[in-house]
């Protein structure tokens, strides 16, 4: 008999397959051809307007001081921003 933990991981993983893989991949694709909201937490980007969350690390020395044109953010030093 398997322990309670393998088989609720392996019920999870029957709804995982469940899962139209061909939709998940269109609506990421549309997107990612949207502008992106970021917003700076901590030393995090995180962006808040993709129904997939996604993000990235920026480190203790940037800040997120707006975004261009394509909705790619802009990072500058805190050494010029906070002078």
């Amino acid at each position: 008999m398997k322990p309670k933990k393998q088989e609720e991981k392996l019920e999870n993983w029957e709804t995982i397959k469940e899962f139209d893989l061909d939709e998940i991949r269109a609506e990421a694709k549309k997107q990612a051809l949207l502008k992106h909201r970021w917003v700076q937490k901590g030393i995090w980007l995180e962006c808040k307007s993709c129904k997939f969350r996604h993000g990235f690390y920026v480190g203790i020395n940037k800040v997120l001081v707006g975004v261009d044109e394509e909705g790619n953010p802009i990072l500058k030093d805190k050494k010029e921003v906070f002078k």
